[in-house]
């Protein structure tokens, strides 16, 4: 029988407890989009992500970035360029 390939995730060396922390990523991402389709003109976007992961266990990650928007070309939102801030707590059973 093959051998079964599956991704199983971020698994920390020592999980979340009293006296240990668990597993930390730091990310960083560059991207763009261009929302413009025939008739729908929804501009163009470019914005960066800086992000903390905190894994307390294989199966608890608590997420957090903020994206700074760097340009907005036509559409409804030309010229805004706002910094949103996520937050996300995911169970992976």
């Amino acid at each position: 029988m093959p051998a079964r390939r599956v991704f199983e995730g971020i698994r920390p060396v020592r999980n979340f407890d009293r006296d240990r922390w668990g597993a930390w990523e730091i990310a960083f991402r560059l991207s763009a989009i261009d929302l413009n389709n025939q008739n729908v003109e929804g501009g163009k976007e470019r914005d960066a992500t800086l992000g903390v992961n905190w894994y307390l266990n294989q199966f608890l990650r608590i997420t957090f970035n903020i994206v700074e928007v760097l340009e907005v070309d036509g559409g409804a939102f030309d010229g805004d360029e706002p910094t949103i801030y996520q937050m996300r707590f995911q169970l992976a059973l």
